[in-house]
């Protein structure tokens, strides 16, 4: 069995959830800097009906400490939290900036220090090849994060054998975001899959006993 869910931030503000939606992921917050307005918005959403619910942390560069106690203050112990560890880039493409491996590792250990429920890491495929003269990451082993559920991003048409869930850095990938505009709602989303049942779902993302 596969699911499907969208990834969802303030570009989609105004979007109502609906009903038989089963998960949302939901931009919480940025760096050190930035609180996702519409998070709480969609949280009260996601809970309203019955859907999985789970918080991400835009990961920058450096201070990644801070960065934990800043996320940990908006979404707390029991909210579920994925990492998104990418670049940012400009109008052109271009990378202007890009958090490492070090970054990833050191926030996940402070965010869980505080008692948060870290639970994956969104790392796409082609930032992670990129090399690291380019401001990529240069295809290291992804084992320091195997912990985590690995969340891979490749926009082609879904399949269950398709290329977002091969391997890379010696992790397969737990969840694939397929798309950044699939239709929904009335709205274009970013969305998901994964190979497992809701109950599934949920185990995967509670907190370790």
């Amino acid at each position: 069995m596969t699911i499907y869910f969208p990834d969802v931030s303030n570009y989609q503000d105004t979007l109502v959830i609906k009903p038989a939606t089963v998960a949302v992921i939901a931009k919480a917050t940025q760096g050190t800097w930035y609180t996702d307005p519409s998070y709480t918005n969609f949280k009260a959403q996601a809970k309203n009906v019955g859907a999985v619910f789970m918080a991400y942390h835009f990961l920058e560069a450096g201070n990644a400490k801070a960065q934990a106690q800043h996320a940990f203050s908006v979404v707390g112990p029991g909210v579920p939290l994925m990492i998104d560890f990418e670049p940012i880039t400009d109008a052109n493409g271009h990378i202007t900036g890009a958090p490492s491996l070090a970054d990833a590792i050191a926030f996940r250990d402070a965010y869980k220090a505080l008692g948060g429920n870290v639970r994956a890491v969104y790392l796409p495929k082609w930032y992670w090849e990129t090399p690291v003269a380019e401001l990529g990451l240069g295809s290291p082993s992804l084992s320091p994060l195997a912990d985590l559920a690995l969340v891979s991003s490749e926009y082609v048409t879904y399949s269950d054998s398709g290329p977002g869930w091969d391997s890379y850095g010696g992790v397969v990938p737990t969840i694939w975001q397929y798309t950044d505009a699939l239709p929904y709602n009335g709205q274009a989303v970013d969305f998901n899959a994964y190979k497992g049942t809701v109950p599934q779902l949920q185990a995967l993302l509670a907190a370790d006993p």
